[in-house]
């Protein structure tokens, strides 16, 4: 019976042994029992026996009870300790991890995307010689057929194009090519480009930015890239008859770039997802959900920070950049 009952308390001891191993909150508690709990109640209980009368206990016996107390408190926290860093370690192991499955997941999507390329550009030619009439007359219907064909190539080459750009800028393949050029003439450059847009669904765009040379040292082509997907952004989402405003601003050594459209406005609770890659505040819009990732990977890039604002019938997105981008590999 005895033996009995010894077999089930060293198992019992061992699944105890096995949970605080396991379980990294039980051994956080058993390490603040040893710590503070047992020694501040042992104390404790000595206080209010020296307090209630003489103490039958020698100064020797004292001393012995202080320094078991405090090889409690050591082993409590070497405890503590080993538990802080066995959670360490599995943490830096699943960054680790995580980390390099996203890089694969990103190298396997852009591998994809740019073995896709070359039989899109293939498919596209062919249309337009087709549209073009070199393989005999196209009728109406056929017109029809073909330009719905090449939409649907451009739309899929517009995907790949930015999967792609995307890759490469996480990667560090591109480097920025820092130039003098103008803040002002690269704004002014893309609302140009989509005046016409603007105009057919009514709305009315309004610019606050200086007529003389803003000059910045930037990737003009990149930042070119940040204008237009913002300005689209505001496109997409501005309601016809809506209102959209710009406004460039120097502050010290970095330039503002403010863009505001009326409409919908972007619940707090996106303000942040919306930089992810493929998130769109409306499923069903058009589009892929990357040039804002795309955006923001390009004013990092230059040092700089871009952000969304939820304002009362209206969203605002901010960007602060150096105007003196530092050189950087990507």
């Amino acid at each position: 019976m005895a033996s009995k009952t010894k077999d089930v308390f060293e198992k019992e001891l061992r699944l105890l042994i096995w949970e605080l191993r396991d379980n990294p909150y039980r051994r956080f508690l058993v390490a603040f029992l040893l710590i503070w709990a047992i020694p501040f109640l042992t104390i404790v209980y000595l206080v209010m026996h020296s307090i209630e009368g003489p103490s039958q206990l020698s100064t020797d016996t004292i001393w012995l009870i202080l320094l078991l107390l405090f090889v409690i408190s050591v082993g409590g926290g070497l405890l503590a300790l080993r538990m802080l860093n066995n959670i360490l370690d599995k943490l830096v192991a699943y960054f680790i991890r995580a980390k390099r499955q996203d890089e694969l997941k990103s190298r396997f999507v852009a591998t994809i995307s740019h073995e896709l390329k070359s039989p899109l550009m293939a498919l596209q030619t062919n249309f337009s010689n087709l549209s073009a009439g070199f393989a005999g007359p196209v009728t109406e219907n056929q017109q029809a057929i073909v330009e719905t064909c090449q939409s649907v190539i451009g739309r899929m080459d517009q995907l790949i194009v930015g999967v792609l750009d995307l890759y490469k800028i996480e990667s560090g393949m591109i480097a920025l090519n820092l130039t003098d050029c103008d803040a002002a003439h690269l704004l002014h450059a893309q609302q140009s480009e989509m005046s016409s847009l603007f105009a057919q669904k009514g709305i009315e765009v309004t610019s606050k930015f200086p007529e003389s040379a803003f000059p910045v040292r930037w990737d003009g082509p990149k930042m070119s890239i940040v204008f237009n997907n913002l300005l689209s952004n505001a496109l997409k989402y501005t309601p016809e008859k809506g209102r959209v405003s710009t406004q460039l601003e120097s502050l010290d050594d970095f330039l503002k770039f403010e863009i505001q459209n009326t409409g919908e406005q972007i619940p707090k609770e996106h303000l942040e997802t919306i930089f992810a890659r493929f998130e769109k505040l409306h499923p069903e819009a058009e589009g892929y959900g990357l040039g804002l990732a795309i955006s923001r990977d390009i004013i990092e890039a230059h040092g700089g920070r871009i952000w969304a604002e939820s304002r009362p019938q209206k969203n605002c997105f901010i960007i602060y950049v150096p105007k003196e981008a530092m050189k950087t590999d990507g």
